[in-house]
């Protein structure tokens, strides 16, 4: 597997964990339905701009490693606060700045991914099969957990 199919198994589970079930978790705090689809929106908005800096930081310094393990540390310290403090703004701020930094990671998981296969290209697909593989048992074991104990 190496450690590229390793980061995308964890990288891709957590977000299969997270993002799958947070509907479910901001409602479990009192968000309505509006106020989890804004923030979800939030999340598809970062998306456009945060990959996208954080990639051109990575490519003036050349090391895109040091910036996804950066931005996957700063997503989970910042979403700490979210999980451990039951207050809507404290959620919002927290889970905004976690979305900031996660979203920052896909871009360099990428390019990881394609240098550590670059001198064999057909293995790519392998690699990327781990994060999918990630995905689905991370979702449906969060999924089982939200059932069993709630959200």
């Amino acid at each position: 597997m190496g450690a590229s199919g390793s980061s995308e198994l964890f990288y891709y589970g957590f977000l299969g964990g997270v993002i799958s079930y947070l509907a479910v978790f901001l409602s479990s705090r009192g968000f309505t339905s509006t106020e989890v689809g804004t923030l979800i929106a939030s999340y598809t908005f970062i998306r456009i701009f945060s990959g996208q800096l954080w990639a051109y930081l990575a490519d003036l310094q050349q090391n895109p490693k040091r910036y996804f393990q950066l931005a996957v540390i700063i997503s989970f310290v910042a979403l700490l606060p979210a999980v451990f403090i039951d207050i809507k703004w404290v959620t919002n701020i927290s889970m905004i700045c976690a979305f900031v930094f996660f979203m920052a990671a896909v871009s360099q998981i990428e390019v990881l991914s394609l240098v550590a296969t670059k001198s064999n290209p057909t293995i790519y697909n392998r690699v990327r099969l781990f994060g999918s593989i990630g995905f689905i048992v991370a979702a449906i074991a969060v999924g089982t957990i939200v059932d069993i104990y709630g959200p």
